[in-house]
């Protein structure tokens, strides 16, 4: 009852997040200029738009085979199944249990341990957060932009906190034993009955990383990382376009991901409704883009994404026979 007591509190907070983010980013914008500019968005490049988030789904199910692969060898569709069906379920579940829901369907699929699953997902995050370091870094040195300290700051800790889970997934690839002792009594300030479960989470997650002791697969993924955000950042500028906004540099794409990918990391309601659109008029204001402007790009973009990931995940999740109520419930429960 507690557990679900403090569930339930999560859950709100999240939404109260989300109308909190929704009044920032909303609270000074002349809603007849946005109409108006959305009104007058040439929508045959989000068409472009779309196709290459489709594209970055199936190159990001491409990489992920290869992190599968030392659990079991599975076919793009079954991979591309799960991997959309997890993307469906952050948009629309609470708690980001998109990842979750990702591992179970996998599970579900192809009769493997979601925990072993939930391992090579928690390793795409870290190469995920790797390569969009790289972007900020590279344009921070190329293009000297004046982001705010705090921005920078956290980008430091971002970094630090992802060697810390690197260095942990490696440890329990090549010495499993000792760093599962060492977690343990590092975990020792928990309660028994979760300390156990995490250490219990942690032992089985040790089927999963055995693509850390590959350096060559690994550097094969680090490459395909960044191919991978490459696409997605020159995706965002076809939204761009269809406001007009072509003559802003190709690096105005990829800081908007940067600081999307970061600051959906906030808790928040499903969808990251809000928080998506405050992090696009944040991005774009060193490129002197009005906020009107910039909110439209911004809803635009969450919507196309948003639409297409959320109606094809539920066409997978149909095709495989599976439940979304089943998924919340198990992902919950491993949660």
């Amino acid at each position: 009852m507690q557990q679900r007591t403090r569930r339930k509190i999560l859950i709100y907070c999240g939404y109260l997040i989300s109308v909190l983010l929704v009044y920032l980013a909303f609270r000074k914008v002349e809603f007849g200029e946005l109409w108006r500019s959305l009104r007058g968005a040439n929508y045959w490049w989000v068409l472009v738009n779309v196709a290459l988030v489709m594209a970055a789904m199936w190159y990001r199910t491409y990489r992920w085979k290869y992190m599968v692969n030392p659990i079991k060898k599975v076919g793009m569709p079954k991979l591309f199944s799960s991997t959309m069906i997890g993307f469906m379920a952050s948009n629309v579940l609470p708690l980001r249990l998109g990842e979750f829901v990702r591992a179970w369907s996998l599970g579900r699929i192809e009769n493997l341990s979601r925990s072993a699953v939930l391992a090579t997902v928690v390793i795409e995050r870290v190469f995920d957060s790797f390569a969009l370091l790289t972007f900020l870094t590279a344009i921070l040195l190329i293009k000297k932009l004046s982001l705010p300290v705090e921005l920078q700051n956290f980008g430091y800790l971002f970094l630090a906190a992802n060697v810390a889970v690197l260095a942990v997934l490696i440890l329990l690839r090549v010495r499993p034993r000792p760093t599962l002792a060492f977690l343990n009594a590092v975990l020792g300030l928990l309660p028994n009955k979760l300390r156990t479960k995490a250490i219990e989470l942690l032992a089985k997650f040790t089927e999963g990383v055995q693509v850390m002791g590959d350096l060559k697969v690994l550097l094969w993924i680090s490459v395909h990382s960044i191919g991978l955000w490459t696409l997605t950042g020159v995706s965002n500028y076809f939204i761009f376009l269809a406001f007009d906004l072509g003559t802003l540099p190709l690096d105005a794409s990829f800081v908007v991901l940067v600081i999307v990918s970061i600051g959906i990391m906030i808790p928040q309601s499903p969808g990251f409704v809000g928080g998506y659109h405050l992090c696009v008029w944040y991005a774009l204001q060193p490129y002197n883009v009005d906020r009107d402007t910039a909110l439209a790009v911004a809803v635009v973009l969450h919507g196309a994404q948003y639409v297409i990931i959320t109606l094809v995940g539920f066409f997978y999740l149909r095709k495989e026979h599976l439940s979304l109520k089943d998924a919340e419930a198990e992902s919950i429960t491993e949660h």
